[in-house]
């Protein structure tokens, strides 16, 4: 496991300096042949840019949700509503939240029912090109080009940040619907 050090943390994709923390992303881990060269990036940081235009990205992708997969059969999710390529959802009845796992941007968040009614129609606005804005605590959903933008703030600073392509507000519409049923 590699730690982020501010400018002194190298991107394992460019081999360039990650200027600052939400330009990164620590990869997780995947189920692999020991042989498999996708091993090295496990739990290393990378520039989110370089990771979603990486040639390896759906494979990565593919391998971490195979473990997500594995972890499902083996009872590590409480209550899992959904899973498919790209999300797991689990809900957490203790805590009466949905834990959404999307591997292909390697993002995760917690909501509430109310907050996935907003999220479905944010998501929704967003899809026909509004530009729409929702926000949840420290967490604001912005659409951006097209695209929708999440920013995870801290004490007003930048924490991270993380693009949903527009290709993929359908899934999360998707997603959404099966937490509001």
């Amino acid at each position: 496991m590699s730690f982020y050090i501010e400018k002194t943390t190298k991107c394992l994709l460019c081999a360039a300096l990650i200027d600052n923390f939400k330009e990164s992303v620590l990869l997780p881990h995947i189920i692999a042949d020991q042989s498999s060269p996708l091993n090295y990036y496990v739990k290393n940081y990378v520039h989110r840019k370089c990771f979603d235009t990486w040639s390896k990205h759906d494979e990565f992708v593919q391998s971490s949700f195979n473990l997500g997969e594995r972890m499902i059969q083996g009872g590590c999710y409480e209550n899992v509503i959904l899973y498919d390529k790209y999300f797991i959802i689990d809900y957490k009845k203790q805590e009466n939240v949905y834990h959404i796992r999307d591997f292909y941007s390697i993002f995760e968040i917690n909501i509430n029912i109310e907050q996935a009614k907003k999220a479905y129609n944010f998501f929704e606005k967003a899809c026909v090109g509004d530009n729409a804005k929702l926000e949840f605590g420290n967490i604001v959903f912005n659409v951006k080009n097209r695209d929708v933008l999440v920013t995870d703030y801290d004490g007003g600073k930048t924490n991270d940040e993380i693009t949903i392509p527009h290709s993929r507000i359908n899934d999360y519409i998707t997603a959404l619907k099966y937490i509001l049923q």
